[in-house]
This record gives C-alpha cells, structure tokens and sequence, in this order.
C-alpha cells in the first residue's frame, strides 16, 4: 500500500479512518496500523476501493507482502 497516496486521497475524497473504522466494525486504530503498513486486514483495501480509491494505491509491493 501506498500510505502517502491513499492519505492524500482520503484527505481529498472526505472519507476518514473513523469512517473505514466503523463499516470494518474495527477500531480506528487497526485501520491506522493497517494503512501505516504494521498490520494486516483484508477489508479495509475492499472498502477503500468501494469509496473509489484508484487499485494501484492499494497494491502490496514485493517488500510489503511480510513474508
């Protein structure tokens, strides 16, 4: 995940982590860890795409993957 891009672009599209946080039914602060790259959850990427963030924002890099 990009987290400067996808940031930048919540910040621009009016949507918040309060607002992932909640549709996840998760706290706030896993969708900070999440988008900060130290945690990992399948649907807040879902989510953000849902609200229309552009694909290539969320896609995990080579060194992202944690493996």
């Amino acid at each position: 995940m990009n987290k400067i891009k996808i940031r930048q672009w919540m910040l621009e599209a009016g949507v918040t982590q309060v607002q992932i946080a909640k549709e996840a039914k998760i706290s706030k602060t896993m969708v900070n860890l999440v988008l900060c790259g130290k945690r990992r959850h399948n649907l807040i990427p879902v989510l953000l795409r849902g609200h229309g963030c552009p694909k290539e924002y969320l896609e995990t890099g080579p060194s992202e993957k944690g493996d």
